[in-house]
């Protein structure tokens, strides 16, 4: 019996799920229009109001309704809130994209990765460069970038030990749905041939 905490497991284990979920939990409620509650991200993690507030319909003149909602659900919100805005077109690698992004940092926060102590960020951009956002997009990529090099160098070198071989690969998951956003938003930008 050891007694004693570990760095990865009692500490960066820990910190990085609360920081993915604050992070996360504020940046949906930001993008949702709902300004209070992603000022309160910290407290709304344990309440029920914050929980609520990621399930339910966005504002209609939001970021998140306009580049994330199709016809039907733009609809609800309109009449959930009052309004006329109209929905934004999005394809569907900007969603592949931002699925994969978010599966690779919840992958990671199990595992200790450094992926899951920026995976609030990460998914952050993930979710403004599926809007089409290219700046968003390259914030995304190159952080995905350095984090999958710092994974690989802690796995190549064999610290903390060998059990971060998972990490790694959580980490390079990211990257791989962070490539996909970066050409998707490079694609919505790009003017279209007449």
């Amino acid at each position: 019996m050891t007694g004693g905490l570990t760095l990865v497991g009692d500490v960066l284990v820990p910190l990085g799920a609360i920081l993915t979920l604050v992070t996360g939990v504020g940046t949906v409620h930001w993008l949702k229009g709902k300004r209070r509650l992603a000022l309160i991200a910290p407290l709304s993690i344990v309440s029920v109001i914050g929980i609520i507030g990621i399930t339910r319909v966005a504002k209609p003149d939001s970021p998140w309704a306009r580049w994330r909602y199709d016809a039907d659900r733009m609809v609800q919100a309109n009449a959930r809130f009052g309004g006329s805005v109209v929905a934004a077109e999005r394809g569907p690698g900007s969603t592949a994209g931002f699925a994969t992004v978010v599966v690779g940092v919840l992958g990671g926060v199990p595992l200790g990765t450094v992926t899951s102590l920026a995976g609030g960020v990460l998914i952050g951009h993930a979710l403004l460069a599926s809007a089409g956002r290219p700046l968003s997009g390259r914030i995304c990529l190159g952080l995905a970038a350095v984090l999958a090099a710092v994974e690989t160098v802690l796995v190549v070198a064999g610290l903390p030990d060998p059990a971060t071989l998972p990490g790694a690969a959580a980490a390079l998951v990211v990257l791989v749905g962070a490539v996909v956003l970066h050409v998707h938003a490079g694609r919505s930008t790009a003017p279209t041939p007449r």
